[in-house]
């Protein structure tokens, strides 16, 4: 835990077989560059998109309510649809 600043939790997992299937939807990727939401010691982690949707409001944990309001305002469930269909990084 102390490894993953602002884990919750840390799930292990054991793999004891693997199916090798056919590769070709198994695509090559490049990163591109770290996530913005990636917590990091020494800055605030910006609120997730999804949290931003006014109707989950209610089940975030303490600490993130409240926060949509302070941090760009809440939106709906549609417009953070079109948002992440659109690309927008803040989605």
């Amino acid at each position: 835990m102390e490894e993953l600043f602002e884990a919750q939790m840390v799930v292990r997992v054991t793999v004891s077989e693997v199916f090798r299937n056919c590769p070709r939807y198994v695509h090559r990727y490049q990163r591109v560059q770290e996530s913005k939401y990636a917590p990091k010691e020494g800055s605030k982690t910006p609120l997730a998109g999804w949290k931003h949707v006014d109707v989950f409001q209610d089940i975030l944990p303490e600490k993130d309510k409240g926060r949509a309001e302070k941090e760009g305002g809440l939106r709906t469930r549609e417009d953070q649809i079109k948002m992440v269909k659109e690309g927008d990084p803040d989605a």
